[in-house]
């Protein structure tokens, strides 16, 4: 089995609603697919990289680029580590999470 079709089975639980979703769901479209493997979930460099991921990805039309992260840790640690960061920067959490 190749990487991609490994990936494309695979469900993941969300950090914002505790949601398991397929991870390339809504990649459809997408004419590339960028996967980022953090080693923690909610660290302060992972949360600060997708943030300013989630600013430049604006500027790309969705059908261009995918971008997926996923972090390895528990739904807490995340959903605390990731107010904190938001709290600071203002940056809201949901939007960097879709």
């Amino acid at each position: 089995m190749n990487p991609y079709n490994i990936l494309n089975q695979t469900e993941l639980q969300r950090v914002s609603d505790g949601m398991t979703r397929p991870l390339l769901e809504n990649c459809e479209t997408a004419s590339h697919i960028l996967i980022l493997v953090w080693p923690q979930l909610g660290d302060f460099d992972s949360l600060e990289y997708a943030w300013w991921l989630q600013r430049k990805a604006k500027k790309l039309p969705p059908e261009k680029l995918a971008i997926r992260a996923v972090g390895i840790g528990s739904r807490t640690n995340g959903t605390k580590k990731s107010s904190k960061l938001c709290g600071i920067s203002s940056t809201d959490f949901k939007a960097i999470e879709q």
